[in-house]
This record gives C-alpha cells, structure tokens and sequence, in this order.
C-alpha cells in the first residue's frame, strides 16, 4: 500500500513537472542561451539584499527559494548575504543535489546551514508550520498550467508570514521575487520575442531539441503568462506593490508585498 502510494505521488511530481529528462540535463546550455539568465538574476539578487536589509532592523529572515535547479539564482542571493535562514526546494531530487553540490563547492560549510527540500510545491505550500519571510523563485511558475499556478500563487501568499512584530505595533512586509517568463500584453511583439528565442534554440542546439517544444507549450494558452493577467491575479490574491521592475525580451523581475513596511 505504502510503495503504491510513493508511486502515486511520484507520477503527480512528474505530471507536475515539465521540465524533466533531456531539457534538465542540458539545463546549463538552455540558460545560458538565455538574455535574461544573468541580468535578471543580479537585480533580483539586488532587490533581495535591500529587503533582508530592512527585515534584519527586526529579524533574521527565513527564505524560501521554489524551483531551485542547480542552484543558479541561489549563487547570487548567497552572495548578497549568508547571514538568512535559507531553504531551497525543487520537485527533481538530481537537481537538488546538484544545486547542494555548487553551493557546497562555493560556500563551503555554510551549506550545511541550509534546508534542501525534495517535494513538489503544491504539498510544500500547503503546510501551516511553514512561513518563510521572503519567497523567490526563477523560470518555475511558468511550467504550471493556469489551474496549477492560481493554485501555487494562492498558497505562496498563504504561507508568506504575517510579520507582526509586538514590540513594535507594527507590521513587516513579507514578499515575493519572480524571475519568469511573462509576455508584454503586446500580440505581434510576444510572437517577435517568441520567434527570436526559438531561432536561438535551434541554431545552437538543433530543431530538433526538446527545448523547441516546451516553448512553443509555454507559448499555449493553458499556460502563457501575460503580464496584465499575472498582475491581475497576484493583485486578486491579495498582494499589494505588484510590479515589474525589469524586462529582457520576454522574460521579467517581479516583486510583490503581503502587508505593510512601516
């Protein structure tokens, strides 16, 4: 029964997970195809750093980073600063360990300080004991059908904490980091930007790579991310300050806040 039920859940991860197989072990070739890869990553690591910043006058952060691959993003909010509680968690238990491992080859012993969590995120997310100050998460969200990612963002701002601090009378603001893939309400432009990551593809690793048919999926209705729609439905959830502090072609950093930063 207990073996039937590890299978159960192994296939709902998998189901769950677009992202697999030949696309994860050429995982570092596809990123760094990307125009986005390193920018995006250096001013979210930024925006991070003056958040913590602000939440140090009070507490020392718990931060929860979803879909943390082989550790790319981690690398530059480590570098911000090490001095936060940090769990990292990723549906792929290989990319976990790889993620474990670079860390571990850059930071040394401070990565015996971290969380490394196998599990999908909607379980993850789902758990009451669990509230991290500030959430981050890079090229994640965008693999989850609409169904999935209401689900997913409703469960992010759910378990996001209520930083009430007594001493004080006042309210902290937890928040939201998003790196991902979400196109300018733009048709003819979204289908340009489209097109111009496609060609990158299949000149560097072939028509053929699998890489060409996750984008043209992401590029379907169930699950493109538009940036009136993913701002509408993080304002509807409840997030406040939800805003696009960059853009590379199609891809963007988005940060949003639960409560108010008094």
């Amino acid at each position: 029964m207990e073996k039937e039920r590890v299978r159960k859940m192994r296939l709902l991860m998998m189901a769950k997970n677009r992202y697999s197989g030949k696309l994860m072990e050429e995982n570092q070739n596809i990123l760094n195809l990307s125009p986005a890869n390193v920018t995006l990553r250096l001013e979210l690591a930024k925006t991070f750093g003056g958040i913590v910043n602000k939440l140090e006058e009070h507490l020392k952060p718990l931060v929860l980073e979803v879909g943390v691959g082989e550790g790319d993003l981690s690398k530059y909010l480590i570098r911000e600063t090490k001095d936060v509680n940090y769990e990292f968690l990723d549906v792929s238990f290989d990319m976990l360990m790889r993620a474990r491992k670079n860390l571990d080859d850059e930071f040394g012993d401070y990565a015996y300080d971290w969380q490394f969590v196998h599990n999908d995120i909607e379980t993850l997310l789902r758990a009451d004991c669990f509230s991290p100050n500030i959430i981050t998460s890079a090229w994640t969200i965008h693999n989850f059908s609409w169904d999935f990612k209401k689900k997913v963002l409703g469960n992010i701002y759910k378990i996001l904490k209520n930083n009430y601090m007594k001493p004080y009378k006042k309210e902290v603001s937890s928040y939201f980091l998003l790196m991902d893939k979400i196109y300018p309400d733009d048709l003819d432009l979204e289908e340009e930007l489209l097109e111009r990551q496609i060609s990158r593809f299949s000149n560097y690793l072939g028509v053929n790579h699998p890489i060409i048919a996750h984008e043209y999926q992401d590029y379907q209705y169930e699950y493109l991310m538009k940036e009136s729609e993913t701002i509408a439905c993080l304002e509807k959830i409840g997030f406040k300050d939800v805003k696009i502090l960059d853009r590379i072609e199609r891809d963007v950093l988005l940060v949003a806040r639960k409560n108010e930063y008094e």
